[in-house]
């Protein structure tokens, strides 16, 4: 994606989040400041980096950019304008089906891709990228060997040898950002309330994933959602919410 694109995207965020700190801290001036800023930088993004029509996103020179990235981190900053923001999301869904349900961004686009997928509406679509084995894909490194994530797709090669490319772990943050996927959307655990004291908990079902076990140790103690599809069809569910706490299921 354009670099100008994601800048600006990040600016309009940091302010918006600015904004809610002074509110929470009873700062009126600083909120009134990174109110205004964020109004202006997302009003500058939109007019630069998309296309009012179509929600199609643009290079900062004016070229069509359209690609995966732009849309997962337009979405993610939430700075795409209420008008496109629909067709924002249906653009991830067909890039991301255009690519065969691969990664095509680089770090900053790859992490929000599922969630943004599933919160636009197309959590099939996220599943299939989720599992797709294909490189670039978060398991075409399983396929070949790897027990952790990889700094890139391709670390080892398909003879196994070590990528001859700089900078190359073999257990690398970037990419385990899609575990916040599996944990919001998969299992579906997300904060109603600071510190879990309240919960969501609203799983999303994959015939492909099978089953999903997870444990979450919030402040206020343990959270567990386990669920699986069995063989004649059914699904068990198995939730535990912490003493003391409550959760919408």
């Amino acid at each position: 994606a354009d670099d100008y694109l994601i800048f600006n995207a990040f600016h309009y965020r940091n302010a918006a989040l600015m904004e809610k700190f002074a509110v929470l801290t009873g700062n009126a001036e600083g909120q009134k400041k990174y109110h205004q800023i964020a109004e202006e930088t997302k009003r500058y993004w939109n007019d630069t980096f998309t296309d009012k029509e179509t929600g199609i996103t643009k290079n900062a020179d004016g070229s069509t950019c359209d690609v995966q990235g732009s849309y997962s981190i337009g979405l993610n900053c939430d700075v795409f304008a209420d008008a496109v923001k629909e067709k924002a999301f249906a653009h991830l869904e067909r890039t991301t089906r255009e690519g065969n349900y691969t990664i095509q961004s680089g770090f900053f686009g790859t992490g929000p891709i599922n969630p943004m997928l599933s919160k636009g509406g197309y959590p099939e679509a996220a599943q299939k990228t989720i599992t797709q084995t294909t490189f670039p894909s978060w398991l075409y490194p399983v396929t070949q060997g790897a027990t952790t994530i990889w700094e890139r797709w391709n670390s080892v090669l398909d003879d196994g040898h070590l990528s001859g490319t700089m900078m190359n772990s073999l257990n690398h943050y970037s990419y385990g950002s899609v575990v916040e996927y599996l944990y919001r959307d998969v299992a579906g655990l997300k904060a109603l309330e600071p510190g879990f004291k309240k919960a969501l908990i609203t799983p999303l079902m994959n015939g492909k994933l099978k089953y999903m076990h997870m444990t979450y140790d919030s402040a206020y103690g343990e959270y567990k959602v386990d669920w699986e599809i069995l063989k004649n069809g059914k699904v068990t569910v198995d939730i535990q919410v912490p003493f003391g706490c409550s959760a919408v299921i």
